[in-house]
């Protein structure tokens, strides 16, 4: 046997235990059909399908294929999409499971977004500065939406959050300065919003939070022009953050649930170049229950001189020691 044929006999073994480990490194690049647009993509074990990593072609309006040389396609890469400025509307197929972050990060002509029925999680930065974005669907199953995923998209209105949402990343919504109205379906299990989540929304008049409700974080609604922010009264928070409605520029009404038993301080600060200053158009606050204890340094310092303090009536002696005693409180205010 020449040292040739043996040669050829080791690469073939070789090739077959490849084959059996599942190793597979092929990457498929090129105009994928019958679709005529191009990606770059490849297999992937780790997803069980073709991984779209990258968008190559120059139209405005897509359907990405939902399978490509037979294998379904599963996957859409980090940033696969970022910068595609000619890009108009995109549809992704039911048969994707997994996006990465930034997929559609910074396309600067992108208007609308069709969404697989099978994604589970809204990745960070997915749409980050997509300015004419004005229509996205969040399917159904989505548990999670990432920071700053629709941070800068100035032309939506309106957004819809499922029920299956249990946590907004920061910054979600930051910047999103046409943003009207944010609506929580019926049965939300939202739990927690992070920082600066609904910052900048110029455009945001209210929002009532659901019963699911579980935690706030300092500076949530930063810098937006909310008059009123609802909380539902049998939410499960037990503590307000310090700043919770720092820099609301419009806040006039908040509510506190049945089960809050700490208020942080400083919730209506205003910081104007470094220096601490205080809103002063809070006109009515809404405390739901007896629990409040704790009451935090200036936790109510700014409100409005002639603020209303709505408190339930059996428990309206008992808020009377708790908040005439601060060093805020005007004999100007009331508690009824």
């Amino acid at each position: 046997m020449t040292k040739k044929q043996i040669t050829s006999i080791i690469l073939a073994i070789c090739f077959v235990f490849t084959g059996l480990l599942g190793i597979r490194t092929e990457v498929l690049a090129g105009t994928v059909t019958p679709a005529p647009y191009e990606f770059e993509y490849q297999y992937s074990d780790y997803y069980q399908g073709i991984e779209i990593l990258k968008y190559t072609g120059k139209d405005a309006d897509i359907s990405i294929p939902a399978e490509i040389e037979g294998q379904s396609v599963t996957a859409i890469g980090a940033m696969a999409f970022i910068k595609c400025n000619s890009l108009r509307t995109v549809t992704v197929p039911d048969s994707v499971k997994i996006i990465g972050a930034g997929a559609f990060e910074l396309c600067a002509s992108l208007e609308k977004v069709t969404l697989p029925q099978n994604l589970r999680e809204i990745p960070k930065d997915l749409f980050f500065q997509c300015p004419k974005l004005n229509e996205v669907n969040i399917p159904n199953g989505v548990t999670k939406i990432g920071n700053s995923a629709f941070s800068g998209c100035k032309s939506l209105t309106g957004i819809k959050i499922p029920a299956s949402v249990t946590a907004l990343g920061s910054s979600v919504f930051a910047g999103c300065t046409k943003l009207k109205k944010i609506t929580f379906a019926a049965g939300s299990r939202l739990e927690t919003v992070d920082e600066q989540c609904f910052s900048n929304c110029k455009a945001l008049k209210s929002i009532t939070l659901p019963a699911s409700l579980k935690k706030l974080a300092s500076h949530t609604f930063s810098r937006s022009y909310l008059k009123t922010i609802h909380i539902n009264k049998n939410a499960k928070i037990t503590v307000l953050p310090d700043e919770c409605f720092a820099n609301c520029y419009a806040l006039q009404e908040v509510d506190i649930p049945k089960k809050i038993t700490k208020i942080g301080k400083d919730l209506f600060v205003f910081d104007l170049n470094m220096k601490k200053e205080y809103l002063n158009k809070v006109k009515k606050v809404n405390i739901m229950g007896s629990r409040v204890k704790l009451l935090g340094e200036d936790s109510f310092k700014g409100i409005h001189k002639k603020a209303v303090f709505c408190v339930p009536s059996k428990f309206k002696t008992k808020y009377q020691r708790l908040l005439k005693k601060q060093s805020w409180y005007k004999a100007s205010m009331k508690i009824r």
